[in-house]
């Protein structure tokens, strides 16, 4: 099975059940998917693949330290979702804890926890602490909404294809 394969088979099996939570058919989930093509998406993905750590900081503050600990998984990752569960916001500090899924380059899904904390304004700090929660969406966790999975799904490809910007990857 090729990655591309890979990739239609993880995403699809995770429309499928958002699908059947939303009441909708088999034949209705899949007609949902709208005119993105599958290797655009794919090329999409594998450009936005990256190192996903238990723990960073970044930050635009004199002083402040830029830090990575541990990768949480041995491969990079594209973000595919991310929805708020809680948020805390005061001031200049906010707190907000996310359920996250990620695609790893092994083209497997992988569900996170995120708790970060944002300090001032536009971001001039931010600590992220992430906890993998399996390759399974927990029951506990509130389930993306399938048409706004698959819209941002969409919103992942370019508009137009720019040979400046966008590489082509063999899936």
């Amino acid at each position: 099975m090729t990655n591309t394969e890979k990739m239609i088979a993880s995403i699809a099996d995770f429309c499928i059940m958002l699908g059947r939570r939303g009441k909708y058919s088999k034949e209705e989930t899949f007609g949902l998917f709208g005119d993105a093509t599958v290797s655009e998406l794919y090329d999409a993905i594998c450009s936005r693949a990256e190192p996903v750590y238990a723990y960073s900081t970044d930050g635009d503050l004199a002083m402040s330290v830029m830090y990575r600990s541990a990768k949480l998984f041995p491969q990079n990752a594209t973000l595919l979702w991310r929805q708020p569960t809680l948020s805390v916001d005061i001031t200049e500090l906010a707190t907000n804890r996310y359920i996250e899924l990620w695609l790893l380059d092994d083209m497997k899904l992988a569900v996170v926890s995120c708790l970060q904390t944002v300090y001032g304004d536009e971001d001039t700090y931010i600590t992220e602490y992430r906890e993998y929660k399996g390759d399974q969406w927990p029951m506990t966790e509130p389930l993306p909404d399938l048409i706004d999975f698959l819209d941002r799904l969409e919103s992942l490809i370019p508009d137009e294809f720019d040979p400046n910007e966008t590489v082509v990857y063999e899936g």
